[in-house]
């Protein structure tokens, strides 16, 4: 005989994953509408294209995992406007303690030394 309370949590679970979904169609319809064209130079991108696209994003993100104790999420994504701010001048940096050889270490001094350079040219 199957558990009436797991069976409740898996209706409730199938619900809140078909709201979400049709949370993302709608965010997605409504970001798609209007296309943008480039006229020589990258296409126009409005406050409200970069505010739909995270917010696309973050939903699809919040849909495959859920957050730790903290309220974090296991993927971070960053979206750059070519037209208000420069590219992304950074390497994500591996953890250190995870690091299990020497290569590996050295590989994580390297990008962080790559970081450092690219502030102080931006500085």
């Amino acid at each position: 005989m199957a558990n009436p309370v797991m069976a409740a949590r898996k209706r409730e679970e199938r619900k809140r994953i078909l709201r979400q979904r049709a949370k993302m169609d709608r965010k997605v319809e409504k970001f798609l509408q209007e296309r943008r064209e480039s006229d020589g130079g990258y296409a126009p991108v409005t406050i409200q294209d970069h505010t739909g696209l995270c917010e696309i994003l973050e939903l699809l993100v919040e849909m495959k995992w859920g957050p730790d104790p903290d309220g974090d999420f296991p993927v971070e994504v960053k979206i750059t406007n070519r037209h208000a701010q420069e590219r992304l001048q950074f390497q994500p940096l591996p953890y250190w303690h995870k690091a299990e050889t020497e290569l590996q270490k050295r590989q994580i001094l390297q990008d962080a030394m790559y970081n450092l350079a690219m502030a102080t040219t931006q500085l």
